[in-house]
């Protein structure tokens, strides 16, 4: 089982990521197994990925894997344009409106900027 527990702080006001990563770990598997009567028990293995841990693994700045908040103040116009100064470069990531996610709005819409640029 793979669990994605979106918004956890990259910084605890009180301790780091070293030493809360079991309490994260456990609180993730205390809420599902209010609906999961096998769990904890069930569970052999875990491994416990913050956002430093994700930034140091992966490279992404602060662990954030949608390149920015997905809230209201970093949303729609504030968010990266398909089209760039540089003919022919445009922009489809999680990057650009409407934000990240699976959805696949992003390459969508940088595809109907490349098709509008044809006509």
């Amino acid at each position: 089982m793979s669990v994605f527990a979106q918004y956890v702080p990259h910084t605890f006001v009180e301790g780091d990521w070293e030493s809360r990563r079991d309490e994260v770990g456990q609180l993730a598997v205390a809420s599902i197994a209010r609906y999961a009567s096998n769990l904890p028990a069930a569970i052999e293995h875990m491994e416990v990925l913050g956002p430093p841990h994700i930034e140091e693994k992966v490279g992404l700045v602060g662990g954030h894997i949608f390149q920015g908040e997905i809230l209201p103040d970093s949303m729609w116009e504030k968010r990266l344009a398909y089209k760039t100064p540089m003919e022919g470069v445009y922009l489809c990531g999680v990057a650009t409106h409407p934000g990240g996610s699976v959805i696949g709005v992003n390459g969508r819409n940088a595809a109907l900027e490349v098709l509008a640029q044809e006509k």
